[in-house]
């Protein structure tokens, strides 16, 4: 932070002046502290005289501790992977009632309590179910199915379960399959989150459903400020985080041009070809006044049919989620045409309509 006294005669203060007050609004939990420290960057410590000799600027730490307020029940929401979960509604009610909703650190505190009460705390959210979601988690998920590489934690295996059966089976992917493409706007038999209390201890961490799963907790008799955390977990997303690699894959939808009100097939073709590829998805948009969408055809991917295509009529768009049901990886030579899309020509002679891959939908 630069400084410079605007008369250059320079300036006398007395010991103790306060240069500044700085505000800050604590999101740590009660108990946890934070240094605020002097540094060299971004501007390294500096002090001049009028006759610009520079002189040793000598600093202290402060220590800024975050406290209860009086009794409180306060805690962390949080993935699996440890990331803090911003926006999670908290609903306290017993002996106390009220509503938090965690900060941008996943944390929460409810305070003023009295001593040797009964609290119970419901955590929920809301939210879009297809966020995150990929056909990666589709992957993942039957893989465990065929028993192949089972799901690493309780937790994967319930964010698995897509239609509440409390068991995991080839109709989660179906479900997944179809929020991915856009069928579904929400899961119908699922919420988007699941919350467990962070200290509950399953009894058989490879059947998670073998007992219920608590979604809230209590604290009895409560006599001292008590923190109480909980696991997020976003349904679906068996893989909380996936990073992208670089380009392994291309695609190519060739130009084509025929009369009005004929039929025309536009191939799909990969470029360059890819080996032991497991999954893919997509989206591809057209322009629905020049061109009327009939469907796919001419597979030449295993496993790939059109169950793994959507395009909802008129809208000028089609998602693609493909997994490889043999999970043992496809590989496929420069210039497979691996699909083939029809329409019908319902634009006035001359009109063009581009057919790009997009982001949206099943991105």
């Amino acid at each position: 932070m630069p400084f410079r006294e605007p008369s250059i005669t320079g300036i006398t203060l007395p010991a103790g002046t306060a240069l500044f007050t700085m505000h800050f609004t604590m999101l740590g939990l009660p108990g946890s502290s934070t240094l605020v420290s002097f540094s060299d960057y971004p501007t390294p410590r500096r002090i001049y005289d009028p006759l610009v000799v520079a002189h040793t600027l000598t600093t202290q730490t402060a220590q800024v501790e975050c406290v209860t307020n009086a009794m409180s029940l306060f805690g962390n929401v949080r993935l699996e992977n440890g990331t803090d979960l911003a926006g999670v509604d908290l609903v306290m009610d017993l002996d106390g009632v009220g509503n938090r909703t965690s900060n941008v650190s996943g944390n929460f505190e409810f305070g003023d309590l009295t001593p040797g009460g009964y609290y119970s705390l419901t955590p929920s959210k809301t939210g879009n179910h297809a966020e995150g979601l990929s056909v990666l988690d589709l992957y993942r998920i039957g893989k465990h199915v065929l028993g192949i590489e089972p799901l690493p934690s309780p937790y994967a295996i319930i964010r698995a379960d897509a239609n509440g059966s409390s068991s995991i089976t080839g109709l989660d992917i179906a479900e997944l399959r179809k929020l991915l493409l856009g069928i579904y706007s929400e899961l119908p038999s699922s919420p988007a989150w699941e919350f467990v209390p962070a200290e509950y201890v399953f009894p058989n961490p490879s059947n998670p459903f073998s007992s219920p799963i608590p979604g809230s907790t209590l604290v009895e008799e409560m006599v001292a400020s008590t923190q109480r955390d909980f696991i997020a977990l976003k349904v679906g997303n068996v893989i909380e985080t996936a990073a992208l690699g670089p380009p392994l894959l291309e695609l190519s939808a060739a130009e084509a041009t025929a009369t009005a009100e004929s039929t025309v097939s536009v191939p799909v073709t990969i470029v360059g070809g890819f080996e032991n590829l497991v999954s893919m998805q997509f989206s591809m948009s057209w322009d629905p006044a020049i061109l009327q969408f009939l469907g796919p055809q001419g597979f030449n991917i295993p496993s790939l049919s059109a169950a793994n295509i959507y395009a909802p009529p008129g809208s000028g768009t089609l998602a693609l989620a493909w997994t490889d049901n043999n999970y043992t990886g496809v590989t496929v030579p420069d210039g497979t045409v691996m699909f083939q899309l029809d329409f019908q020509l319902i634009g006035s002679p001359g009109a063009v309509s581009p057919i790009n891959f997009t982001e949206s939908r099943s991105r």
